[in-house]
């Protein structure tokens, strides 16, 4: 899933067993861009601390 605040908080919410994080922008047709971790470190240790 794209690491966007709503679906992470659905994610939160579900619990599901397992999600995978990938970079996406609506406009993409494919994902290009990689994920950056390191400008968002605090929110990804967040959100995988669940």
């Amino acid at each position: 899933m794209s690491p966007v605040k709503k679906l992470i908080d659905t994610a939160l919410t579900i619990k599901p067993d397992l999600v995978t994080l990938v970079p996406e922008r609506r406009e993409e047709v494919t994902t290009e861009s990689g994920l950056d971790v390191v400008r968002n470190k605090e929110e990804y240790k967040r959100v995988t601390a669940n």
